[in-house]
């Protein structure tokens, strides 16, 4: 897979914000020699300005472990501001990190409610998979979600970081394993958070969609304060997202909107098809059969026709014009943050993150499609005398609108460490513990297979008269599937999947730095080392009722295990000559899942800086990287599914070289597969270059280009169906496969 990205020009404002840590140091003993003492306190106090200086000069940007002079460095960063969030009106993150061109990926995110995390959002930086950015939060991992992306790959949510604790966002593409480990193929993530304030902040805000839905409140009220060598800060934040329907939207509120006029056609809402010509049966009685339901829809059901299929009763107002585009969303966020100096040298910390979130959401018309779970792809109706294959779509007056699905999720970030320099020298260290944690219950009514199947076919009576041996039922004297159905009966044949999922990321790292470790003829070289130690949860468990099958036409991934994990890695900037500096980095990770084979990886990256004057920056990197396979690849205990496929053995079988000719029941039958997990699987490898070059004409003004391309290798995906099927069929045919 190769991926590439030319950025154009881009004319920005920028505002660059360090923050300093040095301090005084202890006064120096009361010497006997009193001019001795003022020479040598005059030379100290000019060292210790000097060391102050030059520490109030640098800042570590993402990308880099080395806390840099310069702001533009070999590495391309984008940046958004507080103030960019505050001007452009950016509701959250993800709105935000959305808007820019480098995360133009298509992705499922909460407005997808038919999708698998109809709750979360997340990005696709240069169109890649979610599960190839990392998303960090100061400079540390956040947990992943814990339901899978498209029931794949692990991702983070991006709906859980308070706005209003934003100092800036950066983001930097390509590979930067070599920096951050495992995930950063794509790129990453740095929601960096305010490091300190004074006094209280209290802000509001509202805002509405002229079409109607989706009115939007968000509260803030964040604050500060020092005392003596303690400094605290903390932040509420409350959000309320109202949904926005389809039918509250002219272009989504029926079927004649359709800017193709051949879609301008009636849903199918009582369906019988023939399946040895794929034309409609027709209704029992014509357009009397529609008749006594035509209250349904808001009154829209009627008898409908498809030129040159069929006839059925249907709608244009569809089901779905009561499911969400926009999902209601309620949430509350808590944070609070502590510093205390221990001595000039040194500062202990802690810092806790919680967030609370609703998310409630409609997917819209209830189908059965009288195939599924429990049942064959074909029933035999005595009354009709017809082998069919049924579709019937519930009204919202027959479900009463009870079938809005519930997620609650709460999430969680802790840190605790200490920092400082050792002595008066040029090291500095960071030592902490981290912890992220992220914990999701769901909640969706379903059909209950055997009572969905019997309300709407009746007792089984034989099988049918062809001798294919599908079951045959009395349908049309049953009733119950070309009538209406009542609120009391759908409750009675449903009931809710819950489930309760968890994940989290855990890790100690020791940091040193030394922005001077020795002198080259153009310069200091900078030097960063870390140490890495941890380990990480999935936890996904499903109703055990969807495994057995007892809930009609769903499915689900369940799993649980965990993964410790190792790093080591250090970076250089060398100054090679004064226009030119390298900056070189190198990581080595080793992760172990619980009860699967142990793996490792080196990762590493090389950057040049070429500054021919001081307003131009000319830049190239090389990197190399890697992910870890996903959780949910490794540790899935299985997944249960029904789906319709092509039976390649029998239609060789029969129709030899010709198995496109492959009449019913052959040509599409009902199949159940199992899928699961692979603890031995590797990990995914990528390789990335680039180049680029900034200009700065003058103050404030920046216009930046960088061009990007990643190659990403040994990919973890499953065989499609058709392709195990076509396999089965040789193995059993004779045919030598290559």
């Amino acid at each position: 897979m190769n991926r590439k990205l030319l950025t154009s020009a881009i004319c920005a404002s920028l505002l660059v914000a360090g923050t300093a840590y040095a301090q005084d140091n202890a006064a120096p003993q009361q010497p006997q020699d009193q001019s001795a003492a003022t020479q040598s306190n005059n030379s100290n106090s000019q060292q210790d300005q000097e060391r102050k200086a030059k520490k109030l000069q640098t800042i570590t940007v993402t990308g880099s472990l080395i806390p840099q002079s310069q702001v533009e460095t070999a590495n391309p960063v984008i940046t958004i501001t507080a103030q960019d969030l505050q001007k452009q009106g950016f509701k959250d993150v993800y709105d935000a990190l959305r808007s820019l061109p480098a995360a133009n990926g298509a992705v499922l995110d909460n407005q997808f409610t038919n999708g698998f995390t109809p709750g979360a959002s997340t990005i696709s930086l240069l169109g890649l998979d979610p599960s190839f950015t990392l998303v960090l939060m100061n400079g540390r991992p956040l947990a992943d979600y814990p339901l899978l992306y498209n029931a794949n790959s692990n991702f983070v949510d991006l709906n859980t970081i308070p706005m209003a604790l934003v100092d800036r966002i950066e983001i930097v593409p390509g590979n930067q394993s070599a920096i951050y480990g495992s995930a950063a193929i794509a790129g990453v993530v740095n929601i960096i958070l305010k490091q300190r304030m004074e006094g209280v902040a209290l802000d509001y805000r509202a805002g509405a969609y002229t079409d109607g839905g989706g009115q939007q409140m968000r509260l803030q009220i964040s604050g500060g304060h020092s005392i003596g060598k303690l400094s605290l800060m903390g932040a509420v934040e409350l959000n309320q997202q109202h949904p926005i329907y389809y039918s509250q939207r002219s272009y989504t509120d029926s079927y004649e909107d359709n800017p193709d006029p051949r879609g301008r056609i009636a849903e199918r809402d009582r369906l019988a098809i023939n399946p040895f010509t794929g034309r409609y049966w027709g209704t029992p009685d014509g357009a009397a059969t529609c008749a006594p339901i035509s209250n349904l829809f808001n009154g829209t059901l009627h008898y409908a026709t498809r030129p040159g299929i069929g006839s059925y009763c249907g709608t244009l107002t569809p089901g779905t014009e009561l499911g969400t585009i926009l999902n209601s969303n309620k949430q509350a966020t808590l944070f609070g943050e502590a510093t205390y100096d221990l001595n000039d040298n040194t500062q202990v910390y802690g810092d806790l993150l919680y967030n609370f979130t609703k998310v409630n959401y409609l997917t819209g018309g209830v189908t059965w499609w009288g195939t599924g779970t429990g049942v064959p792809l074909y029933v035999y109706d005595w009354d009709a005398g017809q082998l069919q294959r049924l579709q019937h779509i519930l009204a919202p007056e027959e479900t009463n609108n009870t079938n809005a699905a519930t997620n609650l999720e709460n999430s969680w970030v802790f840190d605790a460490g200490i920092k400082g320099s050792f002595g008066n020298s040029n090291w500095n260290y960071d030592a902490y513990y981290h912890r992220s944690q992220y914990e999701t219950r769901a909640r969706r009514l379903r059909f209950l297979t055997d009572k969905v199947n019997a309300f709407f076919l009746g007792p089984q009576d034989g099988t049918d008269p062809y001798g294919y041996g599908y079951p045959a039922f009395h349908i049309v004297q049953n009733g119950k599937f070309w009538g209406a159905v009542t609120p009391a009966e759908y409750l009675s044949i449903t009931d809710y999947i819950r489930s309760h999922s968890k994940t989290y990321t855990q890790q100690g790292t020791f940091q040193i730095t030394n922005t001077d470790l020795f002198s080259l003829p153009a310069g200091s070289v900078g030097f960063a080392g870390v140490l890495t130690l941890g380990n990480q949860l999935w936890d996904n468990p499903v109703d055990p009722r969807v495994t057995a099958g007892q809930f009609w036409g769903s499915g689900g991934t369940s799993g649980h295990g965990t993964r410790d994990f190792q790093a080591a890695a250090v970076e250089f900037s060398v100054p090679i000559f004064k226009m030119l500096t390298a900056d070189l980095s190198g990581r080595y990770d080793r992760y172990s899942p619980d009860g699967g084979t142990s793996d490792s990886k080196f990762t590493y990256k090389a950057g040049l800086e070429f500054r021919p004057f001081d307003t131009l920056l000319l830049r190239a990197n090389y990197a190399t990287a890697f992910r870890a396979p996903d959780m949910g690849y490794v540790f899935s205990t299985g997944s249960k599914f029904f789906t319709s496929v092509f039976d390649w053995y029998n239609c060789r079988r029969l129709y030899g070289n010709n198995p496109a000719n492959c009449d019913p029941p052959y040509d599409s039958v009902q199949i159940q597969g199992f899928q699961s997990g692979n603890k031995d699987l590797r990990y995914i490898t990528a390789k990335s270059w680039g180049y680029g070059a900034v200009w700065s004409p003058i103050n404030n003004l920046s216009l930046k280009a960088d061009y990007y391309h990643i190659k990403i290798a040994d990919e973890v995906n499953s065989y499609s169906l058709s392709t195990i099927l076509q396999r089965e069929a040789d193995c059993r045919l004779g045919v030598t496969v290559q």
